[in-house]
């Protein structure tokens, strides 16, 4: 007998995405800003980044600051950044939920 457990998986993500809206929306309205200066390669690297919560429970991430792209293989690809950043969030902001496409 074969089950189909397609509606359980989109339960799961529609309640770890609820879950993270709601911890998203718990944070004061604001913009938060941070940035640390990395030896780089040859020189001296700002990796900035500033946050910033909205009512419907999303939120900005925002590099802008942020050396640019160096000749080096010191590189952050684009991928590896949004999942580096959505990952310290969700563990921030949500660490009981599960890690899953919708937190």
């Amino acid at each position: 007998m074969t089950r189909d457990l397609s509606a359980l998986a989109l339960d799961i993500l529609a309640r770890s995405e609820a879950g993270m809206r709601e911890a998203i929306r718990g944070i004061p309205p604001g913009r938060y800003e941070h940035e640390v200066r990395l030896d780089g390669f040859d020189r001296e690297l700002t990796l900035r980044c500033q946050l910033e919560p909205r009512p419907d429970g999303t939120l900005v991430v925002d590099f802008e600051g942020t050396s640019p792209q160096q000749p080096w293989g010191i590189n952050s690809v684009i991928h590896y950044t949004r999942a580096y950043a959505s990952y310290g969030l969700k563990c921030a902001l949500s660490p009981g939920a599960p890690c899953n496409e919708g937190s």
